[in-house]
């Protein structure tokens, strides 16, 4: 991942994120290895928008950049799950996300 150039890439190429994915994955990489609730994330993520966000959108959105930077995608190991809680970004391994 490189936010100066808001560019991803995985295995070398690069990762086609929309804004909203983009600003998502950052939150989770800027939070690596902490618990972020999923009330902080619709608040980091759409509080500018003023809109509500419905936990199923943030789900939508979290599987749309999961099947975009994992490996597979069923067995997360970038953007993990923490249930009934929100999420935690797990390490960053050689040759995946970045």
């Amino acid at each position: 991942m490189d936010p100066t150039a808001a560019a991803v890439r995985k295995a070398g190429a690069e990762v086609q994120l929309t804004a909203l994915e983009y600003r998502l994955l950052l939150l989770f990489a800027q939070s690596q290895g902490r618990l972020v609730t999923r009330e902080h994330v619709r608040n980091a993520i759409w509080d500018s928008a003023g809109e509500y966000v419905s936990d199923n959108t943030l789900n939508v959105y979290v599987k749309r950049l999961r099947d975009k930077i994992e490996d597979d995608p069923t067995n997360p190991k970038l953007v993990l799950t923490v249930r009934g809680l929100g999420y935690k970004a797990g390490p960053v391994a050689e040759g995946g996300a970045r």
